[in-house]
C-alpha cells in the first residue's frame, strides 16, 4: 500500500500465494481506477495462444471505400438485434443493421417473459420478487438485479409486442408453462413462449420464421440491413462512440456513422474457445457438446473493449444436461452425442 503498486518480494516456498496476491493487488489498484483489471483481458490461455484480445486494428482512410450515414446503428441481426431495429423504426428513426451473415442468425424460439398476456390467459401468475431471489440463488449472488428488475418489468410488454407481429402473418404464439408439479432442487418458473410454425408460409413459397416476419416488418418501416458486412472495430470521436468501421462481402473496408448511437448486438463469446478458455476455463472441462448460434465469437465484445468498456469479470455460460459420453470418454468440446428431455408434445391449447 505504502508503493501503491502491485509488485511485491517473492518469498521462497510461497511462489503461488505471491503470484495470486499480486494479481489480486492488481485487480484492486485497476477498479479503484476505474479501469479493466489486467488479468482479465490479457491472461493468455493455458494452450499457450497468447492474449486473446490483441489490439484494436489499424485503418487508414485511405482504406475505406464507402461510408453510410444513419442515425441509429445495430450491429448484429439476431434477436437483440432484429427487436432493436423494428422497435427504432417504429419511432421513425433512421436505422440500419449490419449482419457478418448473409441473413441474421435468426430470433430463438423460445422466449421468457412475466405477466404476458398469454401468461395472463393460462391463469400464469409469477411474483417477481421471487422471480429475483431464486434468480440471485441461481447464480450465487453474482448477479445484476437491477437487470434481473428491468426482465420482470418489461417482458410481458416484449412478448406481447412480438406476438402482435407473430400474429399479423398468421402465426401462433403460444404459453408453455411446463409441469409445475415436478420436483427440482432450485424452483422454476413458467416462463416460455413458443411460435407455433406449423404449416406457415412466407408467401413465397418458402416457411415463416421470427427473423423473416421482423425483417419484413422494419423493412416496411424504413430500416435498412446490410448483411455480409462484419465489424472490425468501433469508432469514436470526443469519447463518444459514433459508429464502427467493417468489411462487406467484397472484402472491402466501409464506415457507418450514426449520429444518435450505436447499439452492439453481436451475443457471446461461447465458440471462441480461446476466450473461454482464459476467462471461464472451469465450464470449457465440462461441455460435451456446444450448441451456440452461429457468430459467438467474441469479436462484439472485444471491439467494446478496445473502444474502453468494461467488462463484467463474472463469467458463466447457459448449460445443459442433455447429453451422453461414454464411460471412457473425455469431456471436449464436440466429443458428446446429443439428447434431449422425453418430453411429450401435444397439439392443443385450452
Amino acid at each position: 500500500m505504502a508503493a501503491q503498486s502491485s509488485e511485491i518480494d517473492a518469498i521462497a516456498g510461497v511462489t503461488i500465494t505471491t503470484t495470486a496476491v499480486s494479481k489480486a493487488a492488481a485487480k484492486c489498484i485497476a477498479q479503484a481506477k476505474g479501469e479493466i483489471p489486467i488479468e482479465v483481458i490479457t491472461e493468455p490461455s493455458q494452450n499457450g495462444d497468447g492474449d486473446w484480445l490483441g489490439t484494436e486494428p489499424e485503418i487508414a482512410d485511405s482504406d475505406i471505400t464507402a461510408e453510410y450515414e444513419t442515425e441509429i446503428l445495430v450491429i448484429g441481426c439476431g434477436t437483440g438485434g432484429m427487436f432493436t431495429i423494428a422497435a427504432t423504426a417504429e419511432e421513425g428513426a433512421k436505422v440500419i443493421g449490419i449482419d457478418r451473415f448473409s441473413t441474421g442468425v435468426g430470433i430463438r424460439d423460445d422466449l421468457a417473459a412475466i405477466d404476458s398476456r398469454y401468461q395472463k390467459e393460462w391463469g400464469t401468475k409469477i411474483d417477481k420478487f421471487d422471480y429475483i431471489t431464486m434468480a440471485t440463488q441461481y447464480a450465487a449472488g453474482h448477479i445484476n438485479q437491477d437487470l434481473v428488475r428491468l426482465f420482470c418489468d418489461e417482458s410481458g410488454a416484449a412478448i406481447d409486442w412480438y406476438g402482435d407481429r407473430l400474429a399479423e402473418r398468421g402465426v401462433e404464439l403460444w404459453h408453455e408453462p411446463g409441469d409445475s408439479v415436478d420436483e427440482a432442487r432450485y424452483e422454476h418458473f413458467a416462463t416460455g413462449h413458443s411460435p407455433r410454425w406449423t404449416g406457415s408460409d412466407d408467401g413465397q413459397g418458402g416457411e415463416l420464421d421470427g427473423n423473416k416476419i421482423l425483417y419484413d416488418y422494419a423493412l416496411g418501416l424504413g430500416a435498412q440491413f446490410d448483411y455480409n458486412t462484419k465489424m472490425i472495430k468501433l469508432t469514436k470521436e470526443n469519447d463518444r462512440v459514433t459508429g464502427c468501421i467493417a468489411k462487406n462481402g467484397d472484402d472491402k473496408y466501409v464506415r457507418y456513422t450514426a449520429s444518435k448511437g450505436v447499439v452492439v448486438c453481436t451475443g457471446g463469446y461461447s465458440l471462441n474457445y480461446e476466450m473461454i478458455e482464459a476467462l471461464q476455463p472451469w465450464n470449457l472441462r465440462i461441455i460435451g457438446r456446444n450448441g451456440s448460434e452461429p457468430g459467438a465469437f467474441g469479436d462484439g465484445i472485444k471491439a467494446c473493449l478496445w473502444a474502453g468498456a468494461k467488462m463484467d469479470e463474472t463469467h458463466s455460460m447457459m448449460m445443459f444436461d442433455r447429453c451422453a459420453l461414454r464411460p471412457d470418454q473425455e469431456t471436449g468440446a464436440e466429443t458428446a452425442k446429443a439428447g434431449d428431455n422425453g418430453f411429450f408434445w401435444m397439439d392443443s391449447q385450452p
